[in-house]
C-alpha cells in the first residue's frame, strides 16, 4: 500500500520516531517548501523535497495577506531549508502489516 507518509530516509534505528530528513540524505536539495493547490487555490500538499509535511490551511484577513506578501518581495531576506525534524505516527512493523 503507498504511504507518502512512511520513512524517506533511514536511521540507525528504524523504530526512531524521530529523524531529520534532509541534508546530503535525500536526492533533491531544494532549500524551500513546495505548496501545491488546486485550480480554486486550495491547499492540496505541502512538500519538503520528497517528504509531506502535515499542514493547516485558513483565511486571513486582507491586510495579513498584504504584509505576508511584503515579506517575501526580499528574497534575500527569505531562510533556506536543508532539513526537517519530523516524528512518524507508527513504526516499521506497523507499515509491514499493510
Amino acid at each position: 500500500m503507498w504511504n507518502p507518509f512512511r520513512k524517506k530516509n533511514s536511521t540507525e534505528d528504524e523504530n526512531e520516531l524521530v529523524r531529520v530528513y534532509g541534508f546530503d540524505k535525500t536526492i533533491h536539495a531544494t532549500e524551500h517548501l513546495d505548496v501545491e493547490t488546486d485550480k480554486d487555490g486550495h491547499v492540496v500538499a505541502v512538500w519538503f523535497r520528497c517528504q509531506p509535511l502535515p499542514f493547516l490551511q485558513f483565511g486571513v484577513a486582507k491586510s495579513r495577506a498584504e504584509e505576508m506578501t511584503r515579506m517575501y518581495e526580499d528574497a534575500t531576506a527569505i531562510p533556506a531549508l536543508h532539513a526537517v525534524s519530523v516524528e512518524d505516527n507508527y513504526s516499521v512493523s506497523d507499515e509491514s502489516k499493510s
